[in-house]
This record gives C-alpha cells, sequence and structure tokens, in this order.
C-alpha cells in the first residue's frame, strides 16, 4: 500500500547518516498520514531545526499532537505568545491544556474563563468545554441553556462541562 512505502522512505532518510533536514521539511509539508508527519516533526525536533514558519504551519495540523509539538516548539520563541493564545479555543482538550498553561507563563493573569465567555456566540462547543476545564459550579448556570440546543455537538459539550463543574446536581439529569 501507498502507507507502507512512504513508511519505509521516511525511515530510510531518517536513518541515512546525515538526513538533510530542508528534506525532511519537504516530507513533512506533504506527508498525509499523520503519524508520518509526527515522526518527521519529531526528527527535525531531534535536530533543532524547526523554524518558528514551521511550527506554525504545524499549528494548524489536524493531528492534535503535531500540534502539541509545535507550540512546545513556539514555547521561547517570539511568536510563542501569540500561537498560545489562539489555542486553547483548539477542538482538542489536550491541547488547549497545553495552550493555557503555554499562555499562562506569558501572561499569568490571562482571564481563561473570560476568553471562553467571550468566545461563546461564535464556538460554543469548545468555548463549553473550555468553560468546563477551567470554571466553577457557578458557571453551570450559563451553561444549563445549551441541553436544549438543536446541535448534538453542543449538547454533549454542555453535559460533559456541567458534569465535571456540578456532577452531584447534573447526575440525575444527565444520565
Amino acid at each position: 500500500s501507498h502507507i507502507r512505502t512512504r513508511r519505509l522512505c521516511i525511515r530510510a532518510l531518517l536513518s541515512a547518516p546525515e538526513p538533510d533536514p530542508e528534506r525532511i521539511k519537504q516530507h513533512l509539508l506533504r506527508e498525509p498520514d499523520p503519524i508520518l508527519r509526527t515522526m518527521l516533526l519529531q526528527e527535525l525536533i531531534r535536530r533543532d531545526a524547526v523554524t518558528s514558519t514551521l511550527a506554525e504551519n504545524m499549528l494548524k495540523d489536524k493531528y492534535f499532537f503535531n500540534r502539541i509539538l509545535a507550540l512546545r516548539q513556539l514555547d521561547g520563541m517570539e511568536k510563542g505568545p501569540a500561537a498560545a493564545k489562539e489555542l486553547p479555543a483548539d477542538k482538542t482538550a489536550t491541547v488547549r491544556n497545553e495552550a493555557r498553561q503555554t499562555l499562562s507563563k506569558y501572561e499569568p493573569q490571562f482571564d481563561f474563563l473570560a476568553f471562553y465567555k467571550s468566545r461563546l456566540p461564535e464556538y460554543p462547543v469548545t468555548s463549553i468545554y473550555g468553560i468546563g476545564e477551567v470554571g466553577s459550579s457557578a458557571d453551570t448556570r450559563n451553561l444549563e441553556v445549551f441541553l436544549s440546543d438543536e446541535n448534538p455537538a453542543v449538547v454533549r459539550a454542555s453535559m460533559t462541562s456541567l458534569m465535571r463543574l456540578n456532577s452531584h446536581r447534573y447526575a440525575a439529569d444527565i444520565m
């Protein structure tokens, strides 16, 4: 299959005595398989050959682990704080958590709860999850209205966040 062929070629490229970082970058940007992209990105990280531009491109990767690796590479670079400000709204909880930790280094007083509340109308699903991750039981009243939303993803996010923030109160209603 094509994936096996690409995997074999990438392993051959990476096992060369002195693989060319530019060639690795070319493969990384063209590779459709997320796991192979991770292998290539990790090799560039080991060789300290990740530029801020490449890391910024990888922040848009479909695979969450590649977004985390990219954010970690940008941490400490000039563009790190700006990148960390966008990712608390990521669709993946692990990336949101990593972004909050990174952003807290640059802006210890950053109000994540206000950030998620301000994005609720435009990005309800990730905002509801974010409120569930950083909020308190006092925030549950604002999330209850989403239990009757037309969008199943919004309802699921609301149920998850309500249970996380106050499981004693909502367990009977949600279960």
